[in-house]
């Protein structure tokens, strides 16, 4: 993933401090980004080095999940996701490659998707011990899906640190679950405030996986792989 040094020069982002002067196709979602408070999340991991990668999808998401959002097809919410990204300049450099309504095939069948981790693994650049990871990770989620969030968040950060202290795992490898942790941890959040959200280890690996040389449009489809999820769009 070549372009993980983008998320560490969008951190000003996450706290949606400021934008420029939206154009009149992103005006509404600009607003709704200033009107965010800067919050901390009880989310947050700052030892796992991608943690950025979580609070970007969950910034996404707390500006398009309102009550009063109305989606009508998987590209309403790609176009929707990428006004949103187009209104920060720090994501320039990704644009020819991280225009998530371009890959409306692509997102359209991991939405629809039902594969199983095991469907999806043998098409990763994953190890196998990495592999193994993120099995284990996904059993955790399904063994404390029942859990207060604080106990499943403190789960998670252990098993984080565990790849952390991994010498076996490649740079990459760790590069890769760390990341996947990092959104499923944000993605339990929004589960224990929304009973309706949907978390899933393998969607969201799914979305890791298909935009490997591209971490900002993977993020992206995550996004919009939940929030069509939420809205029963495209499945």
């Amino acid at each position: 993933m070549k372009n993980f040094n983008l998320l560490l020069a969008i951190l000003p982002f996450f706290t949606i401090a400021c934008s420029p002067e939206p154009s009149s196709g992103n005006a509404e979602y600009a607003q709704a980004a200033k009107n965010l408070e800067e919050n901390h999340s009880d989310a947050e991991n700052l030892d796992n080095p991608y943690d950025a990668a979580g609070s970007f999808y969950s910034k996404i998401l707390d500006i398009m999940d309102t009550d009063s959002l109305e989606l009508n097809s998987v590209e309403h919410a790609a176009v929707m996701i990428d006004s949103i990204a187009d209104t920060y300049p720090e994501l320039d450099g990704t644009a020819n490659d991280a225009v998530l309504h371009r890959r409306l095939h692509q997102l359209t069948a991991i939405i629809a998707s039902e594969s199983t981790m095991d469907d999806i693994l043998p098409s990763s650049i994953l190890g196998q011990e990495a592999r193994t990871s993120l099995m284990q990770l996904e059993g955790l989620l399904t063994m404390h899906a029942d859990d207060p969030y604080e106990a499943l968040y403190a789960q998670i950060v252990s098993y984080e640190q565990d790849v952390l202290g991994n010498s076996s795992l490649s740079t990459g490898d760790k590069q890769i679950l760390l990341i996947t942790s990092s959104v499923v941890r944000y993605s339990t959040e929004r589960k224990r405030k929304d009973k309706d959200w949907e978390t899933s280890v393998t969607r969201i690996a799914q979305t890791v996986f298909a935009s490997e040389d591209n971490v900002v449009l993977g993020l992206k489809m995550a996004a919009a792989v939940g929030i069509c999820q939420k809205h029963s769009i495209g499945d």
